[in-house]
């Protein structure tokens, strides 16, 4: 299993967790509920503004760092989350309230699917610069993946 396998997996794990919930958010004016956009690595790139607008609300699993150490091997995974909502005063509470499913979901549902184990200790981060009318987040946690161990050449 690689970090970006554990990425892959984690992101379609809660993929279907937002569907399973009806996560969603507001889609347009008319009040069309859109569905939660998850991917693995990197959003997708933006152009303008209206391009923005539609891959939101998102999420993004990303292996950051891979630490191996004698007794285990760690991977990083950063969610990096955003919405998009022009109101200035209460824009931001999807955002919020995506970051807490998640968290929630990933630690009650520990280890994920029985396979990925959560070590102790998330971090949620809300920068105060904002891109609005984007409203950004990250949820930052340590997974535990197999050992790495020594092959012969022969073998590979």
């Amino acid at each position: 299993m690689t970090p970006l396998d554990c990425a892959r997996g984690l992101a379609g794990y809660l993929k279907g967790r937002f569907k399973e919930y009806s996560e969603s958010a507001e889609g347009n004016e008319s009040g069309a509920e859109k569905a939660v956009n998850v991917y693995a690595g990197f959003l997708p790139r933006a152009s303008t503004r209206q391009e923005a607008k539609s891959m939101c609300p998102a999420v993004v699993l990303r292996p950051e760092l891979i630490e191996d150490g004698k007794e285990d091997t760690r991977v990083t995974i950063i969610a990096y989350v955003t919405v998009y909502d022009e109101d200035m005063k209460y824009g931001s509470d999807r955002l919020y309230h995506l970051l807490e499913f998640m968290r929630f979901i990933l630690l009650s549902e520990n280890p994920v699917e029985n396979k990925w184990q959560i070590a102790d200790g998330m971090k949620t981060t809300i920068p105060d610069e904002q891109p609005y009318p984007q409203w950004f987040g990250m949820l930052e946690f340590d997974v535990f993946l197999p050992q790495p161990i020594w092959t012969s050449k022969n073998i590979l």
